[in-house]
């Protein structure tokens, strides 16, 4: 693996597929996509061919996964939308569900809030919305840069614009 692999993360996108579309033609140079939920769309819909995808709360295709867990080089991410372990509330459940799968990162979204907190060297992201944003008018989405000594970067981007938005993790 490259010293440095970037992967495009994005969730609670609502039926949106023209956002989903510009965003992953803006960065092609990703090496995964990841989407934590509630597309709303099938899983064969074809603009989900090469994006790990995960079922929400309004995903209604039940041949989606709950969750997964990629590997990417040396580097484990767990991947869920949220809802199941409360995290409108609380990222205790979902830090221990990937402290408990040996994931350095945990993807999820549900809450529309776009975030990241680091906790017990977990990397927990969640990349907001672009459907329905809460806490910012700017519907966001998120790139991570993984890097070997798993000093990840995390970038926040605006949906409009694709400019990097200044978001701090935690």
């Amino acid at each position: 693996m490259p010293k440095n692999n970037k992967i495009l993360i994005l969730s609670d996108t609502h039926g949106l597929v023209l956002p989903l579309k510009e965003i992953i033609e803006q960065h092609k140079d990703v090496s995964a996509i990841f989407h934590c939920g509630d597309s709303e769309l099938m899983n064969f819909d074809p603009i989900l061919k090469n994006v790990h995808v995960v079922r929400g709360n309004c995903d209604y295709d039940r041949s989606l996964p709950n969750e997964l867990f990629i590997k990417i080089g040396q580097h484990t991410i767990y991947v869920t939308h949220g809802h199941m372990y409360g995290v409108k509330s609380s990222l205790d459940q979902l830090h221990a569900r990937a402290q408990e799968m040996n994931a350095e990162i945990a993807l999820y979204g549900h809450s529309h809030i776009a975030k990241a907190d680091l906790k017990d060297n977990i990397l927990m992201v969640n990349p907001g919305s672009l459907a329905y944003p809460r806490s910012r008018k700017e519907k966001t989405y998120a790139i991570i840069t993984l890097n070997e000594n798993r000093q990840h970067q995390v970038d926040f981007y605006h949906l409009g614009t694709h400019e990097r938005l200044d978001i701090a993790c935690n």
